[in-house]
């Protein structure tokens, strides 16, 4: 298999250019905690395809952090 040239060029060649692009090293746990805060904000679902989860585990940790009423 061939990559195209341009593909390559368009990357940054050394950890200098890497970090002058502004990159920035997020911690898997946390790249996971921002994207599912952001579908929750956004009203996505959170697993596409995972059959039952919005009804069993959103619904258990959507009551849990519901203000309580008395």
């Amino acid at each position: 298999m061939r990559i195209a040239s341009n593909a390559l060029t368009s990357r940054p060649a050394t950890i200098g250019q890497l970090r002058a692009s502004g990159w920035e090293s997020i911690p898997v746990k946390d790249e996971l905690r921002r994207n599912a805060m952001r579908k929750i904000a956004d009203g996505e679902q959170l697993f596409p395809g995972v059959m039952g989860y919005e009804d069993t585990v959103c619904r258990s940790w959507r009551t849990r952090s519901s203000p309580a009423t008395t």
